[in-house]
Parts: C-alpha cells; structure tokens; sequence
C-alpha cells in the first residue's frame, strides 16, 4: 500500500510540535511568539507591518501577538517622533534569554530528527522545504493567519 504524502508532512508536523510544545510552556512563549522575537532581535526598531510581512501571518493577527509579548516583557516599544502612527520594536534582556532558550532546545529536537542525516541530505532536505514552502505561498502573496 502506497504511504500518502500529505499524511506524513503531517505525521512529523504532528510529531515536531509535540517535542517542541512542553518546552515553549517552561519558558512561557506561546506558538506564533518564537518567530517575531527573531524578527525584533535581527531588526532591531522594526514596525509592525515589516514584521507581519516577514512572519507571513496578517496585521491584526502580529498585533495581538506582539501586545502578548510586551506585556510579557519580551519586547518594548518606541512611537519615533517623525511618524507617531508607527510603532517600532525591540527586544529586551529577558527576550534575548527567552529566545535563546527557545533557540538551544530547537537545535536538540533538530538533531534528533536529523539523525543518520549526513550534510548534504540536511541542506537537500532544507532546500527541498524551502521549495515546497515558496511553491504554495507563490499564489496567496505570502500571508497566512497563524
């Protein structure tokens, strides 16, 4: 019997977000978090628009995550003087260490998927999402609801 592909993608989403789950509850970062804080710490006065755009999910959906994560003390924000509509982003101390928690545990559940994986097979294997990745947000412009 022929395995169904999608079923597998699923069957290691599945499995992924069950290894990564308890880990996100210990530190006290939810889903959707992990991903902006990266955003704010690689650019650093960002808006909430840049980061919607490169998180790939909508505006209001950024908004409520990002109001989460400053009253968690994650993030601070600045309104610059020259457009005070705006609202530009920085992560703080606690949000480094958060994050970089959240980084080391990632790269533990990696390698365990990754075992036997030799370097070319793991930059196959990324290359081969990212494909698969840009294939089905080609259509929909890159925005998703997380």
């Amino acid at each position: 019997m022929k395995k169904a592909f999608h079923m597998m993608i699923f069957r290691v989403h599945q499995s992924y977000k069950n290894r990564i789950r308890p880990t996100m509850q210990e530190i006290g970062i939810s889903s959707g978090q992990p991903k902006i804080l990266l955003y704010v710490r690689d650019h650093p006065k960002c808006r909430l628009k840049d980061v919607a755009a490169y998180c790939d999910i909508k505006p209001a959906t950024t908004s409520r995550i990002i109001d989460k994560l400053l009253k968690q003390g994650f993030l601070t924000r600045t309104f610059p003087k020259d457009d005070r509509r705006a609202v530009c982003l920085q992560i703080t101390d606690h949000g480094l260490q958060t994050l970089a928690c959240w980084i080391a545990h990632c790269k533990n559940v990696e390698e365990t998927m990754l075992q036997g994986f030799d370097e070319e097979e793991r930059e196959m294997f990324f290359s081969y999402l990212l494909r698969a990745y840009e294939n089905l947000n080609q259509e929909k412009g890159g925005e998703t609801d997380e």
